[in-house]
């Protein structure tokens, strides 16, 4: 495995030592012997450049050219060089990298200096798709726009303006030349309007109406569309809107989606009016169709609700159709629960979740019958939270059926020479892990499904476990128990669970959900480390049980991380009564979203309707995973471990 900590950087003074030992260490490493020297002369040639010491970085850098990561100390030299001195040396870089990371690094450096310049050939020749960005794809168009290709330029920067979102800065001297010229017209202006309406970005819709609306039917127009935005009830002035715009229409349908949350009824009346006064595509018809059926559930008009999905259930995907399946399980209306799902596509009824409550709708109607444990016996068989389930009802063994065959060694073997992956590994070899991602995300962008699972088993036996798992997701290699579920920080895991009686396949399953074993993980809301705690959680947590704690960087240490998340598990524990469908719903979402569904619910659901209840999509996964994985993990450690106890199962939630 490669060693994920930084290495340790020889100092100035023993650069010289280092390379007179070289050769000695060369005929002591046998095999290894040239890769073990020049992974020491990179690591004396990145000193070297941290020191000044150009001489010995350029002789270094000279001797590694056949090292992978001597593009790395070239692109040292490169990022500081002048383009007017470095001209030929820099194109040559950028050619021989393609779109890789460091070379889009540079090009991003150089347009930057080039657009200073007001150089447009210059901007053009190293503009590249692969570092599009807003703020780059306005320059570039601009660039064109004084290069000559100023139509193309005018449709593309037209392009670029016409969004529901206010775009960066730089693209303001692209969109002047665009107003200049007389391009962003009051009717392309119109459309960026409504936009932003239907998108609730109001404040640029002002903005718009305000500047470029000039026009007195414009402005009256605007008005009139910021109304009916604000109140959906206008709908029902028929006259408001005679236009037959057809961004006017496709208001019309955000109203008449807005005005169902409230009124369903009334949204019917009106959308069955506007149906018949003007043409809406297909999707827009699917969508309001779905907000008014949502409506009529939600707002208890049931009998309507039959008759719109008797006239209209064509118009309803399946997204509707499984929020409403939740719904009925919700409202534990097992009858209409089995008779929806015998009404489903053949591909949705043939899910695993549809299938296991298939057969539990009936057992809740009718009791458990020979037909009943035929569908668990088949959902069984599959290794889902569905599965462990339906084998709980049987009584029986959890299938898991692990991978028994590995890719072909040939092929793997070709893989891992190509010089993004030979990158990739000396890179975390050198605790360079940043570089080695973005190495990974430009090289596996168009992999197959093959390549994928090549890219994975590389990633697992570097010791990178998170991108393996992910890997092994796009390869669709479910059944790769152990690039999918590795076994880490075992001894630290295990003495918490031991401290906190708690199982440790569980406490498994909370981090490889989580984070998926990655220490430095760090969640957009600020959650940190294997197990993802908020700092103000940690504080409190390690104030509450006497655990020295210095702040949010040390979350990255998995061993605290690992002892802070397992006593906060453990607090949620005691918080629901040591229910792990709770405990692990709480961890999630908060024990006092926890509170308020159980509070809903009133006791009344059993406890996979309550887990399929859960109103956040997000959580109710995280519940399910987190069982799941609890199991797959009691496996990996050689126990047979139920994801439920008997008492959970037969809690009333």
């Amino acid at each position: 495995m490669i060693s994920r900590t930084r290495p340790r950087v020889p100092t100035a003074r023993g650069i010289a030592l280092v390379c007179a030992l070289m050769t000695a260490c060369a005929v002591a490493a046998g095999g290894d012997a040239q890769l073990d020297r020049q992974r020491l002369q990179y690591q004396a040639a990145r000193l070297a450049w941290e020191t000044r010491d150009f001489a010995t970085f350029a002789r270094l850098a000279d001797e590694l050219r056949a090292y992978p990561l001597h593009p790395y100390l070239e692109f040292e030299y490169l990022r500081g060089a002048s383009y007017a001195r470095d001209r030929e040396r820099i194109d040559r870089f950028l050619a021989d990298l393609g779109d890789m990371p460091l070379a889009n690094r540079l090009r991003t450096r150089l347009l930057g200096e080039f657009y200073a310049q007001r150089d447009w050939t210059a901007f053009r020749d190293h503009y590249h798709p692969g570092i599009s960005t807003p703020a780059l794809d306005c320059q570039y168009q601009e660039a064109r726009y004084h290069g000559g290709s100023r139509a193309e330029a005018t449709a593309a920067g037209l392009a670029l303006w016409n969004v529901a979102k206010s775009q960066p800065p730089e693209c303001d001297p692209l969109f002047a030349l665009l107003r200049r010229d007389g391009a962003i017209t009051e009717a392309v202006a119109w459309q960026r309007f409504a936009r932003a309406v239907r998108a609730d970005q109001i404040r640029l819709a002002e903005h718009l109406r305000q500047r470029y609306l000039t026009s007195p039917h414009g402005q009256e127009l605007a008005k009139r569309y910021l109304a009916l935005y604000r109140d959906p009830g206008l709908l029902a002035d028929r006259r408001l809107f005679p236009e037959a715009d057809p961004e006017v229409s496709e208001l019309i349908a955000l109203a008449v989606s807005r005005r169902a949350q409230v009124d369903a009824p009334a949204a019917l009346a009106q959308w069955t009016h506007q149906e018949v006064a003007r043409q809406f595509g297909a999707a827009t018809r699917a969508r309001v169709t779905a907000a008014i059926a949502r409506g009529l559930y939600d707002q208890g008009h049931r009998q309507q609700l039959a008759g719109l999905l008797q006239e209209r259930g064509e118009w309803l995907d399946s997204d509707f159709r499984e929020w409403l399946l939740r719904r009925r399980i919700a409202a534990g209306e097992w009858p209409a629960v089995a008779a929806d799902i015998d009404a489903l596509p053949t591909t949705l009824q043939t899910k695993p979740d549809w299938r296991y409550w298939s057969a539990r709708a009936r057992v809740l109607t009718d009791g458990a019958d020979d037909q009943t444990r035929t569908a668990f016996v088949e959902v069984a068989k599959q290794r889902s939270f569905y599965g462990f389930l339906a084998s709980d009802w049987l009584g029986s063994r959890y299938q898991m059926a692990p991978r028994t065959t590995a890719p072909d060694p040939d092929a793997r073997l070709a893989f891992a020479s190509r010089p993004p992956f030979l990158r990739m590994r000396e890179l975390l070899h050198h605790g360079q892990e940043l570089d080695a991602a973005r190495e990974w995300w430009r090289a596996t962008r168009q992999l197959s499904e093959a390549e994928w699972d090549l890219a994975g088993q590389l990633a697992h036996s570097w010791g990178w476990y998170h991108q393996a798992i992910l890997a092994m997701v796009k390869a669709s290699q479910w059944d790769d128990l152990e690039a999918r579920f590795p076994v880490l920080h075992r001894h630290e895991f295990a003495a918490q669970a031991h401290h906190n009686d708690l199982p440790m396949p569980l406490l498994f399953a909370v981090a490889r959900q989580e984070s998926a074993f990655r220490a430095d993980a760090l969640s957009p809301a600020g959650a940190r480390g294997l197990m993802q705690l908020m700092p103000a959680t940690a504080t409190e947590v390690a104030r509450r049980h006497g655990i020295p704690y210095r702040g949010p960087q040390q979350l990255l240490d998995p061993a605290l991380n690992i002892e802070l998340g397992t006593r906060y598990y453990r607090d949620m524990l005691r918080r629901f009564q040591d229910n792990r469908i709770l405990a692990t719903a709480a961890y999630n979402a908060g024990p006092g979203r926890v509170r308020q569904w159980l509070e809903r619910s009133g006791g009344r659901l059993p406890f996979d309707a309550w887990i399929e209840a859960i109103p956040f999509l997000e959580t109710r996964n995280y519940v399910q995973n987190v069982l799941a994985f609890s199991a797959i993990y009691a496996h990996r450690l050689g126990s047979d471990e139920r994801i439920l106890s008997a008492r959970e199962r037969e809690q009333s939630l």
